[in-house]
């Protein structure tokens, strides 16, 4: 297979280069913005009441953060996509000046975004932004143009070596939004031993990606796993806990946005309850793509439940329909690493770099360009009709 013919001929926006940059995003994002966060956390004490939002996969970065709030604070937190939180904000008691809404956008510009935000001014809420809009537009219509007329909104930017990032399925943004927020999260916490231990980590997670990324093993089996998968046009996607809007993100994101094919993500856990019903018909099984843990991240139950879910998928819909990923089988240097807990929490970063180079790859042996949509592009200019 000549890969390199490949790239050449299908991936316009140069996602590769992007996927090849995202741990110096993480870096970068995580340097340049340290004091910034910890400053706006101060300012945010005051909030009991806390709202995560975001669009397309800048949505999964809060629904993925959320583990780590939940061991790490007693207040309550929602997430809500910004449509239906423009709703909300509308008709709720629950907005007020103790509420914080952190919003991830990558363009800064995002119309259900925008309109959330104003929503959320008349609300007097404190209001976070990440983004990686470098500068206020012309048009004034964007994030940090609104920050420049409002005391309550505050802005974290996410740092990138390109920029803007192209390619639909972002994958730079979407690394440094998450370690953005996982930072805020911890200087909004209180200390205890897993916030210093993600802390921690979070200071070489950039590294440790970087590793990964770049590793001949990790993308030889992403190409060897497109080989594998090129026939298929539906695949689900399964995840256990902080696994499963990783899995989502590769089922509604990657596969759907980069690949155009069909994809559908579930819970690892619900396998026994709904999803091995797939298996019962006599028609052509879809492949499944499960997202494996560290055994030590979870209990025996859990452990048990996932070798079944491996043993069902083999029997009933064939070896060549499974594909596992499990990134620290491949280092076990980094599998000590983070077997504990606080490593479960970070565990994200590392799952989608092996889904990345996988999807990079299996739309390039389709012919597909994992990184150029056309009626993405047309609905986010307004240009669909």
């Amino acid at each position: 297979m000549n890969w390199i013919n490949l790239e050449n001929k299908f991936d316009s926006t140069n996602m590769k280069d992007c996927i090849l940059s995202q741990s110096d995003s993480i870096k970068t994002t995580l340097n340049k913005e340290h004091n910034n966060i910890i400053d706006i956390s101060r300012e945010m004490k005051n909030c009991n009441k806390f709202i995560f939002t975001g669009s397309g996969d800048k949505y999964i970065v809060p629904l993925i953060s959320k583990t780590l709030w939940d061991c790490a604070n007693n207040f309550v937190l929602r997430t809500y996509n910004p449509q239906y939180l423009l709703e909300m904000s509308n008709h709720s008691n629950f907005f007020d000046k103790k509420t914080c809404v952190i919003s991830v956008t990558q363009s800064g510009k995002t119309e259900d975004t925008l309109l959330s935000i104003k929503s959320l001014i008349k609300k007097d809420c404190s209001i976070i932004v990440i983004t990686n809009l470098k500068q206020s537009t012309d048009s004034g219509n964007d994030v940090i143009s609104m920050s420049e007329e409002h005391d309550n909104i505050h802005i974290i930017k996410t740092h990138t070596p390109i920029y803007p990032e192209i390619p639909t399925p972002s994958t730079m943004t979407f690394h440094a939004s998450l370690a953005a927020i996982y930072k805020l999260i911890i200087e909004l916490s209180d200390n205890s031993k897993l916030i210093d231990e993600v802390d921690t980590l979070l200071d070489s997670v950039s590294d440790d990606v970087n590793i990964v990324t770049r590793s001949d093993d990790v993308i030889n089996w992403a190409k060897t796993s497109a080989i594998k998968m090129k026939s298929f046009s539906m695949f689900y996607c399964s995840g256990d806990g902080i696994r499963y809007p990783t899995a989502q993100r590769l089922s509604q994101i990657l596969l759907m946005e980069g690949t155009k094919v069909n994809s559908s993500y579930i819970e690892t856990e619900s396998f026994v309850h709904s999803f091995i019903e797939t298996l019962e018909n006599n028609t052509e099984k879809n492949p499944l793509i499960l997202l494996n843990p560290i055994n030590t991240w979870i209990n025996g139950y859990s452990n048990k439940n996932i070798e079944f879910v491996k043993k069902c998928w083999k029997k009933y819909a064939g070896i060549d329909k499974l594909l596992v990923i499990d990134p620290f089988h491949f280092f076990n240097d980094l599998s000590e690493k983070y077997n504990k807990f606080s490593g479960n929490i970070l565990s994200p970063f590392f799952y989608s770099v092996f889904y990345e180079w996988f999807v990079y790859y299996l739309s390039l042996i389709k012919n597909i360009d994992p990184g150029k949509t056309e009626l993405v592009k047309k609905v986010r200019s307004n240009n669909m009709f």
